[in-house]
């Protein structure tokens, strides 16, 4: 399959059966079993910045930026049905930049991190008439970078560049558990969070700070709050890092590794 754009991103559903191509203006819906045909593997378009995909593949989101006053961009959320793009719901308006995403494990819920200025903000949208259900949650002049929710959707885990991982209940964002991963001469930036079916809570960090740039390329997982493990010191940057769903594997473009052997 070949698309003649830039490729942004690309995430495929837990069955694989979906796959979400990002490009800079359009999201791509595509079935990998009809591949390399694209006439019939692209079951649909979407125009939109970003996008999201619902871990069933069910559904999946769309955000569309506008111009709004002078430095500001107005940003809206549309819910599509994945099967044939059809319109389900279209989210508040928010004057936002998404930096991460998460449907919860039903589809009924959109959690977004959106980037404010210095600082990132938690919103959470019903898929069904796009209604705000939760926060907004503000993380002050901290960005976030990872958002997950738990298999059972009870918990919510936010990462955040300040090295913690905040976990709250789902859907009323009661705090629950933050964990701080920066030790003495050791200080990191969380990239990615997710929940491995037993309930144990993954993050990926970064090394950073004076006398560290050694570190820059490495890539350490911690589980809950115990000690953190490096996967390597050879990762050129890994400023886009995720998990697999089940929270068995962490990756980024250099390949994956096993969170086993944290």
């Amino acid at each position: 399959m070949r698309i003649d754009r830039h490729i942004w991103d690309v995430r495929i559903s837990r069955d694989g059966r979906t796959l979400l191509v990002r490009t800079p203006r359009r999201a791509l819906l595509v079935d990998p079993s009809r591949l390399p045909d694209e006439a019939s593997a692209v079951r649909c378009a979407a125009t939109g910045e970003d996008a999201f995909l619902a871990p069933d593949g069910r559904l999946f989101a769309v955000w569309v930026s506008e111009p709004f006053r002078e430095t500001s961009r107005l940003g809206r959320v549309h819910f599509l049905r994945a099967a044939d793009c059809a319109h389900v719901s279209t989210a508040a308006a928010l004057v936002s930049t998404p930096r991460a995403a998460a449907f919860s494990p039903d589809d009924s819920t959109l959690m977004i991190v959106g980037s404010e200025g210095r600082g990132s903000t938690l919103y959470g949208f019903r898929v069904a008439d796009g209604a705000v259900t939760a926060g907004p949650l503000s993380f002050g002049q901290v960005e976030a970078d990872g958002v997950a929710f738990s298999h059972d959707g009870a918990r919510l885990a936010v990462v955040n560049g300040d090295g913690h991982t905040r976990v709250y209940r789902a859907p009323d964002l009661a705090p629950l558990t933050t964990y701080d991963f920066n030790r003495p001469g050791h200080q990191v930036s969380g990239r990615a969070v997710a929940f491995a079916p037993d309930g144990r809570v993954f993050t990926a960090l970064i090394p950073y700070g004076r006398g560290a740039m050694a570190s820059w390329g490495a890539l350490e997982v911690a589980r809950d709050g115990e000690a953190l493990v490096s996967l390597g010191q050879s990762l050129g940057m890994p400023s886009d890092v995720w998990f697999s769903l089940d929270g068995r594997f962490v990756g980024t473009h250099r390949g994956q590794y096993p969170t086993q052997q944290t």
